[in-house]
């Protein structure tokens, strides 16, 4: 199969949000709703994007990878974006008008699912002879096809992303998808270099993305559910109008269009390259004026 790749990508030091106060509390849509749906998402990454680091870096030695200097240079590159990625998220979460320590619970709240996500998937998967290392690598290889699906999405979704109303916001999250896609093969290039394609691999792999997904989805109903919950100032029924409307409806929701991208994971002879995001990415890198 012909598959476009995006192997080889920058590494963008770039800070957010230096010189800039934000211009509404409510900066998605002027919705409560939908903000806090992406605060959500963004108290989620710092941990997440830590556990990615973590597994990868760990895996990246392991004798099959280790010689493969095209992966290897991918893997660097992979964890420095990654990196940046938790950094300005944790940023973010700070500079944001809402309240600071409720953020920081729900970044330890995702670290603390994520390692019990891990452990869980570490036993079942120990049972047939293999590590905590590689289960992490599987579950890496899940959660990263789970933000590059919705990354895309948003950046096909002008119904969407338009609402962002604060320009250095919608740059900071079209910057985070744009790196999320152009890293999307690594962990799953790493996982198959590591692990011999056979029906064992396939099960387990489809098995460790059912548990992903709802592991993810839980914990994201979590987040969103505190936050909205913490502020009394909002029409709590209008809200859910919002987030339903642009997540979930058929005519707006960024999900239902994404979900035949989201199980395609399940198929046997998947690969994060099979999908073309090239056309996709330089049109929002000439947008915000990102390097390339």
């Amino acid at each position: 199969m012909n598959m476009p790749l995006v192997k080889h990508f920058p590494i963008r030091n770039l800070k957010f949000f230096v010189k800039h106060s934000p211009q509404t509390r409510y900066w998605m849509g002027n919705s409560a709703g939908l903000t806090y749906a992406m605060l959500a998402l963004s108290a989620m990454f710092p941990a997440g994007e830590r556990f990615f680091i973590q597994s990868v870096r760990k895996s990246r030695q392991n004798p099959k990878a280790k010689h493969d200097l095209d992966l290897q240079k991918q893997i660097t590159n992979f964890i420095a974006q990654e990196a940046i990625h938790t950094r300005e998220h944790i940023h973010f979460n700070q500079y944001i008008p809402i309240n600071e320590t409720l953020i920081a619970e729900l970044e330890q709240k995702t670290d603390e699912a994520i390692q019990l996500l891990s452990q869980l998937v570490s036993n079942l998967f120990g049972q047939f002879g293999i590590s905590k290392q590689e289960s992490d690598l599987f579950l890496t290889a899940a959660l990263e096809h789970c933000t590059v699906t919705i990354s895309a999405q948003f950046l096909k979704s002008p119904k969407f992303n338009q609402l962002i109303q604060d320009p250095e916001i919608l740059k900071f999250w079209v910057w985070h998808a744009i790196e999320e896609i152009e890293h999307k093969n690594v962990a799953f290039d790493l996982l198959e270099k590591i692990y011999d394609k056979s029906k064992k691999y396939y099960a387990l792999r489809a098995f460790t993305y059912i548990i992903t997904l709802i592991g993810f989805a839980m914990c994201y109903g979590y987040c969103l559910k505190y936050m909205l919950t913490k502020d009394d100032n909002i029409n709590y029924i209008k809200s859910l109008i919002d987030i339903y409307q642009y997540s979930l409806s058929p005519s707006k929701g960024i999900l239902f269009v994404s979900f035949s991208n989201l199980f395609s994971f399940l198929r046997l002879n998947f690969h994060p390259n099979q999908i073309n995001h090239e056309e996709l990415l330089a049109i929002w890198k000439e947008k915000i004026k990102l390097e390339i």
